[in-house]
């Protein structure tokens, strides 16, 4: 069960490219490459949001619901994913979300050649494994 203090703000602004990228080059000073990132700085995220078959979340969403909950599988880099509960209320986000790692399995299939699959395992199984 989440506690009232895990609950965080987030405040969304729009800003030109131009400002991207002078926000950008002045945070780079003071911030860390995200350890996603690959040489450019830069990785692929693809977000997939679940909903009902009644639109519900969104439903909640356009008319202003002040408790409601959504659920995400973010994929990142294609090797990497986090399942994630959002839970909101009054205005305040509370997340709890899990990191899955892919892995490369490599199996012989009945006419002898071999095949890759894609197995995904919690993060901190994956880092054991490692």
């Amino acid at each position: 069960m989440e506690q009232e203090n895990n609950y965080r703000h987030e405040l969304k602004f729009s800003v030109s490219s131009a400002d991207a990228i002078i926000i950008g080059n002045r945070l780079k000073n003071i911030m860390e490459t995200d350890h996603n990132a690959d040489a450019d700085g830069k990785y692929l995220i693809q977000s997939i949001y679940f909903d009902n078959c009644y639109d519900k979340a969104l439903r909640e969403k356009i008319d202003g619901v002040n408790k409601r909950e959504k659920f995400r599988i973010k994929f990142y880099n294609k090797d990497m994913l986090r399942i994630s509960l959002f839970r909101e209320k009054a205005g305040r986000i509370f997340r709890d979300s899990t990191e899955m790692k892919q892995i490369l399995k490599t199996s012989v299939g009945k006419e002898g050649r071999k095949r890759a699959e894609r197995l995904t395992m919690p993060e901190s199984e994956a880092s054991e494994d490692a």
